[in-house]
Formats: structure tokens, sequence, C-alpha cells
């Protein structure tokens, strides 16, 4: 019986000054948005693990997405370099205050917002983030554990759910120091709102800073299904007098801005030190197991479209025709980490579906990793698996809002992605089940 091995890393991604020069456009809400200067670093995160020779490195980024073009580069380099990973998912935090990787953020609507001597410099770091994770891995034990974070999440579509649980795992050196944690919530990075001017990681900063002052090591933020649309409580919140439950009535009244980011991301990171300070340890009988699996969506959504004949979105050779039918190529997958399961999600997943996939999941701890390996937007139900209503509302045929006036449908690539998704993933964690 081997033990774990852990290794983590953290490389700065922050734009120059030169890149503010050349223009930065901040993404995640609409276009022409300019950043004018720099708030707090924004960083890519890598953690590796390996067990039975068999490894695996999970990469996190501060960034609103990244396609699945520029992972496979990311992932090509890396092979190149550390033959040894068998496994490498880019992960997102979706973060809405950092610079344009996608391209639809830019100045217009017609022109890309992508910075790509910047975006070059973003997949050199990952690659050297990853190298340096797996060069410093070591014996380890891991800790699992979960918590709930409610009071700072808001539903902003029927029929009102939300997941406010947080899961956490921590790897720990044979010295008893913290190598990494790993902190998964469904939230966007948005706290910050689409007037901000200034580069930042959003509420993941402060609870990473919180989590790292505690415990040492890498704290590495991870986002879960927050389609449909999981966001901040609007930007001013009461805390209890400890700082702990956001309540309603209370003596400690937070501004908004990044006064009250800051104490979002210091109350979640003391959720996860909670969860983090209960956590379980994995026995080393544990093992990794992962499947993974390519999926061709229809695209019917005119502004994935426009974006397209627009040269906004990089073909790359991921959307084509088949059979008469614009197609995206993408990935799923599900890794088993002990008694823990990741499913990754190529987007923004709803909170219902994302539930439905956690229950499928082997384990005692599940969670969903979106934005991870892709974005390709919003995965709409065509049905909602909680009320057995029709959910999706398709959007006009020039992509504008649908009848009952829904954002989510105007970045959803088809209809049918949703189902696709639940549907696969939930077959992979069966043949992940079988296996073992």
């Amino acid at each position: 019986m081997t033990k774990w091995l852990a290794g983590a890393a953290c490389k700065d991604i922050t734009p120059s000054e030169v890149v503010l020069q050349r223009g930065v456009w901040i993404a995640g809400f609409g276009p022409n948005r300019r950043a004018v200067g720099i708030h707090d670093p924004i960083t890519v995160r890598a953690l590796v693990l390996e067990k039975d020779e068999r490894c695996i490195a999970l990469l996190v980024g501060d960034l609103v997405g990244f396609l699945y073009n520029d992972v496979l580069e990311v992932r090509r380099r890396c092979r190149q370099l550390l033959p040894q990973i068998e496994l490498l998912w880019v992960i997102s935090t979706h973060n809405h205050e950092g610079p344009d990787t996608i391209g639809i953020w830019g100045p217009n609507l017609t022109t890309s917002g992508v910075d790509a001597e910047w975006l070059e410099e973003v997949r050199t770091n990952m690659v050297a983030c990853v190298e340096e994770a797996y060069r410093s891995r070591r014996p380890a034990s891991l800790h699992l554990g979960r918590t709930m974070a409610p009071g700072v999440c808001r539903d902003l579509r029927e029929p009102w759910y939300l997941d406010e649980e947080m899961i956490v795992l921590e790897a720990i050196d044979e010295d008893g120091n913290s190598i990494a944690s790993l902190v998964n919530y469904s939230n966007h990075p948005e706290s910050l709102g689409d007037e901000n001017p200034y580069v930042s990681a959003d509420y993941p900063h402060w609870l990473r800073k919180r989590v790292e002052q505690e415990r040492g090591g890498i704290c590495i933020y991870t986002t879960g299904a927050l389609g449909g649309m999981t966001a901040p409580r609007p930007p001013s919140f009461v805390l209890d007098p400890d700082g702990r439950i956001p309540v309603r009535n209370g003596p400690a009244q937070v501004e908004e801005g990044f006064e009250a980011t800051a104490k979002m991301g210091e109350y979640l990171g003391e959720r996860a030190l909670v969860a983090l300070r209960k956590a379980r340890q994995e026995s080393d009988s544990g093992s990794l197991w992962w499947e993974s699996q390519l999926l061709q969506l229809p695209v019917d959504n005119a502004n994935f479209s426009l974006f397209l004949r627009n040269g906004i979105l990089p073909s790359g050779g991921r959307f084509c025709m088949i059979e008469g039918q614009q197609t995206a190529k993408t990935e799923v997958g599900v890794l088993q980490i002990g008694r823990l399961s990741l499913a990754s999600v190529p987007g923004e997943l709803f909170p219902e579906m994302g539930t439905m996939i956690k229950d499928a999941l082997p384990g005692e701890y599940s969670a969903i990793l979106g934005l991870a390996n892709d974005e390709l937007g919003y995965f709409v139900p065509e049905v909602n698996p909680f009320t057995g209503l029709r959910d999706y509302c398709p959007p006009t045929p020039t992509g504008e809002r649908g009848k009952r006036g829904h954002y989510e449908e105007t970045m959803c690539v088809h209809r049918t992605a949703a189902r696709r998704i639940v549907d696969t993933i939930c077959q992979l964690a069966v043949r992940i089940g079988n296996a073992q």
C-alpha cells in the first residue's frame, strides 16, 4: 500500500503595466469595461496528487473561463514536459473582474477583448505551475470535510434553489504542514459588480487569504454549479458581531464595493476553516480513478453563431458542422480521490442539475467543478427536475431574451446540452463504481 503524494504551486498572472496600457477588457458582464488598474492579484494554482503510480493535476485560474482549444494546448505542453501526469483538468473560478479570455467582452460586440500576448503568458504560467506542483510533491495525508455556508448567495431564477454546501480537501505533509487546501462552493465571483474598473480575483482572493493565514500552504478555490443563476447577495449585507453568519439585523453594516467583497470572502474563508478543522483523514487504501468522455454538443444559439462568424470565438476545429448541424466539441469527466468524487462540467450548470449529479457520484463526498476544461455558457434544463415544468424558454432568432425574459438562454448553446451533460456524467459515475 503506497502513500499519497501531493504537491501544489501558485503563479501570478496579473496583467503588467504594459498590458494595461495596451488595454485590458474586464470580462463577465457587458462589453466595453476597460481596466484602469489592479486591485489584487489574479493567479493560477495547481494541485498534483499521486497514488499507486497514477498521477493527476487540477489547475485553477482566476479567469472567467478557458476555452477547450486553450485547454488542449496546455495539456499538450504539460504532456511533453511531464508525461507522468495522466489527467489534467484546467478549471476557471468564473471571475467577473479579470481580463477577457474568451473574446466576447471587448470594446464592442464585434471586437475581441482577448490580449493574445497576455493569454500566451497565462498558458506559459499554467504549464510552469503544474511543473512546480509536480516537482514539489511529497508524502501526504488527505483530509476531507464539508459544511454549509448560508447567507451570501441568491438565486435569480425560479424555482429559487441554492446549493450552499462547501466541500474541502486538504493535503498535509508528514511534518504536519498543509501543502494545499481545495475549497469548492457555488457562487459567481461577481460581487464587485459591473462598474468595477479594477482587475481583481473578487471574493476568492479574501477566501484564500483567510484560509492560508490559519492553515498555511496554498488554498485553491473552485466553483460549483452556479448557473440559473447563483449570484452573490446585493453588495450590502449585515454580519453578526463575530462576522460568522450574515443576518438581516445586526451592528456591522458592510458597505458595497471592495469592503463588502472582502467581508464575503473572509466569511467564506471562515466557513472553509470550520470544515477543515473537523476534516476526516482519507485512508491510504484510497485510490485515484477517473473517466472522461468527449461530447459533440449541437449549437443553435444566435449569439454563438454571431461570435463565430465575426471571429470573436476562435473555431480551431472544435466548432464544426455534422450532418448540417453546427456543433461544439467539449468534454466531461468524473474523478474519484478516495472518498471524494469530482465531476467536471464545461460551463455553468444549474444547481438543481448539479445536485442530481452529486447524488449519482460514488463516494461519501461529491462536488461539481464548474467551468472545467471549457466555457460553453449556461446549461439550461429543458424541464426543471424539481418542478417538472418546462424551464428552457428559447431566445429570439436574433439572440435576445425570449418571452419569459430569461438571460441564461441567450448564452446556452442548445436546449439539450444540460441533459446530455448530466446523463453522460451519471454514466461515467456508474462506470467508476463498477470498476472498483
